[in-house]
């Protein structure tokens, strides 16, 4: 089986031009999270941000001292004073472990969980990369005191979990705002919980459609999600039949290949008519694919890529139709 994870993190520069007309009017463009939205960017509830990551940090501490005999494993130090100066003040504890890959390549998940508490509450990209960067260090400094300060841990968590966790924020909010049916509900929970959680434990509306596509999602922006699959199956002739044409046939193997792509480019301008200009502050364009290959007997190739602008300079001049 192979496994593949590509948590791309990128800064992207969008560029579209046209023909420039002179009458064209400069188009006002909106924050791009948590939603577009003339009423700008409300202020990062840290707060409130905090409360929700001990909430979550405790839950990992109960899993972490459950699994205490597999985790015991990697204890290079003790819980007392001496001991973690040398850890962390010392600096005898940061470096790279020897964990699974398969560990390793979790931690990005962790990271989404963390970026996506932040976005929620409002934190600018920037702030919610510094939320979880502080987040993989608790986690690195406290739970796992007895460990050695993981350095791959800490960089995979925090900076892969920056394009996990802001496409899957991204794709969240569009459902979010999306007509409010059972599947744009759920597709909601799925990508963003911290959003659902709010919802289902402060009350907190979801934003209301302006407009809605013929499938119930918002087009207040662009995306495009596109899904494919296929397969192939063979036959061989049964062992002894007389002839091919009139053979009874058994299956000799199948296999089974599907892919799903989901982007977002989250300007009012992108796509439409007319000049526009403005910084990217991130999280802008977004996009997020699942691919899955394998046969009914085992599993071949199953890859999770993501991206997300960082930052940038967007600027289109685009004329109509004369």
């Amino acid at each position: 089986m192979a496994l593949a994870l590509a948590p791309l993190a990128f800064s992207t520069l969008l560029f579209a031009t046209a023909a420039a007309t002179p009458d064209v009017e400069t188009l006002r463009l909106a924050a791009p999270a948590p939603a577009p939205d003339e009423g700008g960017q409300p202020s990062f509830r840290l707060s409130r941000a905090g409360l929700e990551l001990a909430g979550v940090l405790a839950l990992g501490a109960a899993w972490y001292e459950a699994e205490i005999d597999f985790n015991g494993r990697d204890f290079d130090f003790e819980r007392t004073w001496s001991s973690q100066w040398t850890k962390l003040v010392d600096g005898r504890g940061y470096r790279f472990d020897d964990n699974d890959r398969t560990t390793n390549i979790a931690h990005a998940f962790v990271g989404r969980t963390y970026h996506g508490l932040a976005r929620t509450n409002h934190a600018t990209m920037w702030q919610a990369v510094l939320f979880d960067l502080t987040a993989s260090s608790l986690w690195e400094a406290g739970i796992e005191s007895q460990e050695v300060f993981s350095i791959n841990d800490t960089l995979v968590t925090g900076i892969g979990g920056i394009s996990l966790g802001e496409s899957a924020f991204q794709l969240g909010e569009l459902f979010g705002r999306s007509a409010p049916t059972w599947r744009n509900r759920l597709l909601l929970t799925l990508f963003s919980p911290a959003r659902a959680f709010l919802a289902l434990t402060e009350g907190a509306p979801t934003p209301k459609p302006r407009s809605v596509d013929s499938h119930g999602i918002a087009d207040d922006v662009y995306h495009r999600f596109a899904l494919s699959a296929g397969g192939s199956f063979a036959a061989t002739p049964a062992m002894g039949a007389a002839a091919p044409s009139t053979a009874a046939a058994t299956p000799s193997g199948s296999s089974f290949a599907a892919h799903l792509d989901m982007e977002i480019i989250n300007l009012h301008a992108y796509g439409r008519e007319g000049a526009a200009q403005r910084n990217l502050s991130g999280g802008e364009a977004t996009a997020f694919s699942v691919g899955y290959e394998g046969t009914p007997e085992r599993l071949d190739e199953l890859t999770i890529a993501a991206r997300t602008s960082l930052f940038g300079r967007y600027t289109q001049d685009v004329a109509g139709a004369r």
